[in-house]
């Protein structure tokens, strides 16, 4: 790309706080481009997923594990500005930029483990692939084939009181290295998409449609870090266990 031609053969896009990526042409390869250098000490780079911590005013391609290959076969993707994810069509789910609280669902954790290349989410092989992710305020959230939904990285945010975000949905506040299941969102749960409730959320929503019905679920919290209700889920409350959205609506028929 350059600075007259416009960028076509793009089929989608995402943008994290300070990047955006998308999708360009019939291989789906990930182009990428912003911020990708973090000037705080405790953040490292590397958003960007381009083998380096350079800011970039043009789209480039995000490479793949091998951190030379372009990343191509992309069906799903989510950046929250400090890390991102991607899917490939194999169901692969990759990770990278920051990894202070196991953001890269393989084990790992801390500003030292952080890479600027693609590497491999353990999420856990059940026979259905991956779908969809969701990038989260240090957490993630992916969606498989199956209905089933998993998460993982930091489940409290500011360590206590109102602030403890139970955004995994697993019915804690612990923080989690290792994808696992939302709680009650299993093979067969009619989950058929997922979506941030924001810009670099703490909270994520859920479609599910089962015989007869469809409705929204959502978990985390709906206060801010200064104790504000900002209502982002209509349940008056933190939400550490999927809860339908608002809560007062009943699921509807289809």
């Amino acid at each position: 790309a350059d600075r007259v031609t416009p960028l076509t053969g793009v089929t989608a896009i995402a943008a994290g706080q300070t990047n955006s990526f998308v999708i360009q042409g019939a291989n789906r390869a990930l182009l990428a481009f912003g911020a990708n250098d973090k000037p705080q000490s405790n953040v490292p780079g590397g958003a960007l997923g381009i083998g380096s911590v350079i800011n970039q005013s043009l789209p480039v391609p995000v490479v793949d594990t091998d951190g030379v290959t372009p990343l191509v076969g992309v069906i799903a993707f989510s950046s929250s500005g400090e890390n991102a994810y991607a899917v490939k069509a194999d169901g692969t789910l990759l990770a990278w930029g920051e990894n202070n609280y196991g953001n890269y669902g393989n084990g790992t954790f801390g500003f030292s483990t952080a890479s600027t290349i693609p590497v491999k989410v353990s999420i856990p092989d059940t026979g259905s692939p991956v779908i969809g992710v969701v990038a989260g305020g240090h957490f993630a959230t992916a969606l498989k084939a199956d209905g089933s939904v998993y998460s993982w990285g930091h489940n409290s945010i500011l360590g206590g009181g109102l602030n403890s975000n139970g955004s995994l949905g697993d019915g804690t506040f612990n923080d989690r290295y290792i994808p696992g299941q939302v709680y009650n969102l299993g093979r067969g749960s009619g989950v058929v998409s997922i979506a941030p409730a924001s810009c670099n959320p703490i909270h994520v929503l859920a479609l599910q449609r089962l015989p007869g019905f469809s409705t929204v679920l959502g978990w985390g919290p709906e206060y801010g870090s200064s104790g504000t209700l900002w209502g982002a889920l209509g349940t008056g409350g933190i939400t550490f266990l999927p809860t339908y959205f608002p809560s007062n609506l009943a699921p509807t028929e289809r």
